[in-house]
């Protein structure tokens, strides 16, 4: 009901701070440490690898359990007095009482003096409640108890002297009918059989515990300075790893160990990592990027991330590969990271892909280059099979009159014509064997003819024939010129010919007659030599017409 009245009246938050302040959990915490912090040891974080250590957390622990525990031991001495026994059960338990407070809280004691206070306040309730109660009665107890405690708080050699203690005390009481004087004797109760019945069998248990504690804190001290070695190992191997590594807190993101390769590559000494979060490795605009990296993989066992961006204290810009793995470091919750340097790497990658858009633009170029000439290639491998050709291919390298498109990967007798494959397969295993073998071919089309020149050559790369190349050229014009030169050429010998013979003979006879008209003195004479001069200037007139009307039809 309380629960219910405090929950209708209070805010969610104000409840859950009331409940927390209220936690019994947290008192029990609180009073736990409160033991602790009076005890000396709580700080003692280099004696873990000790066994001395552990025996001490051990007597610790006593403490805190013991007090709240030993509250149930004034129980029986009510029940005690209740049924008419002596008062004393009482005092002496309420007595015990204060002195374990005061073992327990009393700061001006050293832990030795504690533990011998402890041991003699259960030496001496063994002893008052042997003389009280016998050999049957929770005395016993406390003599098996107080060897427990010697063997676990204290060096093993103590234990066994505790054995040897209780059973002084066993005897003291068994003999003492016989030895002390009659107004000690303290009954019947002490009788030497019930020694033997019932003393014996606690100094076995005794040593048999003692025996069973001293070897499991032998086997303990050799895994505990195993595991110190090991620890030692990978310490030696962490912090000479030619690889950086470091330990973070998953929590707090702070650094909670370097190695020394780290301490090289990133420039921060040891101590100032120390005092540095992870977030120091990563630019100022990815710092909310690896916390929240972090946190959302905090859990994960294993994690790897690819090309990191990283800076050294000077500035400098790395690339990193992250490898982490979960662990337990100094009762934190951490993470060992390998960050793998790949700067060089990465360089030669982004220099690699420079080099290669280069020799891209560079094979576009030369590809254009190829694409845009008037000439025709196709590039053939060791088997004649067609690899690559270019724009031009197709209208210039004609190997039959129907001749179709190329197409890479097919053999270059698919368009060659049954008549010609002999003759073109010579010429490839003579451009197969280093020759560079040239040659014309003529097509003949219904309204035209196709004139192709071809050279057949081999390819190399690093000096090895690697294939052949087909280069064809369309000759057609170059051969229509020559056809016409040579056709000129004929008109002009005939011209030349005309010259020689059908000018030269009127001009030889004009030039006879003006030698002729020039000596004559006769006018007769003279009148016939002027007509015969007429007719052969005529005779010359019409060759020379002759000649123009044959020259313009082939004009130079």
């Amino acid at each position: 009901m309380i629960s219910k009245y405090i929950g209708r009246n209070l805010p969610n938050s104000d409840l859950s701070r009331f409940m927390e302040q209220f936690s019994i959990q947290k008192w029990i915490s609180k009073y736990k440490n409160l033991i602790s912090s009076r005890s000396g040891i709580n700080d003692m974080n280099t004696g873990r690898g000790d066994i001395a250590y552990w025996k001490d957390a051990l007597f610790i622990s006593l403490l805190q359990y013991c007090l709240p525990i030993s509250l149930i031991t004034i129980l029986p001495g009510i029940l005690i007095v209740d049924q008419g026994h002596s008062e004393s059960v009482l005092y002496i338990d309420l007595f015990v009482l204060l002195l374990l407070i005061l073992v327990t809280f009393a700061r001006i004691l050293e832990l030795r003096w504690r533990k011998l206070m402890m041991v003699s306040l259960f030496y001496g309730l063994s002893i008052y409640h042997i003389s009280l109660m016998g050999f049957n009665g929770p005395g016993m107890f406390y003599l098996l108890a107080i060897t427990i405690l010697i063997a676990l708080i204290l060096p093993i050699k103590y234990a066994y002297w505790s054995v040897v203690v209780g059973a002084l005390v066993l005897g003291f009481f068994a003999i003492q009918g016989h030895i002390i004087p009659a107004g000690w004797n303290f009954g019947d109760r002490y009788r030497i059989n019930r020694l033997f019945a019932s003393g014996l069998s606690l100094i076995f248990v005794q040593l048999t515990v003692v025996s069973l504690i001293d070897k499991i804190f032998n086997r303990l001290q050799i895994t505990i300075y195993t595991k110190d070695k090991l620890r030692e190992n990978y310490m030696r191997i962490f912090d000479s790893s030619p690889i950086p590594m470091w330990v973070f807190d998953t929590q707090t993101l702070q650094f909670l160990a370097v190695n020394d390769t780290a301490v090289i590559q990133y420039g921060y000494t040891k101590e100032e990592f120390m005092g540095l979060t992870i977030q120091v490795l990563r630019p100022m605009e990815h710092h909310r990027e690896i916390s929240d990296l972090v946190f959302s993989n905090k859990d994960q066992v294993n994690f790897k991330k690819d090309l990191v961006q990283h800076l050294t204290k000077n500035g400098e810009t790395l690339f990193v590969n992250i490898e982490s793995r979960l662990l337990t470091y100094k009762g934190h919750n951490a993470k060992l990271v390998l960050a793998t340097n790949i700067t060089a790497q990465v360089k030669a990658e982004e220099d690699n892909l420079r080099s290669i858009l280069k020799i891209k633009q560079s094979e576009a170029n030369l590809q254009a280059i190829f694409n845009s000439t008037s000439e025709g290639f196709l590039l053939l491998d060791e088997n004649y099979n067609i690899i690559s050709f270019n724009e031009k291919a197709a209208k210039t390298v004609f190997l039959n009159k129907n001749s179709s498109s190329f197409v890479a990967g097919k053999s270059i007798f698919n368009y060659v014509e049954d008549s010609r494959q002999i003759k073109l397969r010579q010429n490839l295993d003579q451009a197969d064997q280093g020759a560079i073998v040239e040659y014309e071919l003529e097509f003949g089309f219904d309204d035209r003819k196709l004139w192709m020149h071809y050279t057949i050559m081999p390819v190399y790369q690093e000096g090895v024939r690697k294939g052949i190349c087909i280069n064809g050229r369309d000759i057609t014009d170059y051969k229509i010129y020559v056809q016409t030169i040579e056709l000129q050429n004929a008109k002009l010998r005939d011209i030349s010919w005309t010259q020689s013979h059908m000018v030269r003979a009127p001009l030889a006879r004009i030039m006879g007659l003006n030698s002729l008209l020039r000596t004559s003195g006769d006018a007769v004479e003279r009148e016939n030599l002027l007509n015969l001069l007429d007719l052969s200037c005529q005779e010359m007139d019409n060759v020379v017409r002759k000649i123009v009307k044959e020259t313009g039809n082939y004009p130079l």
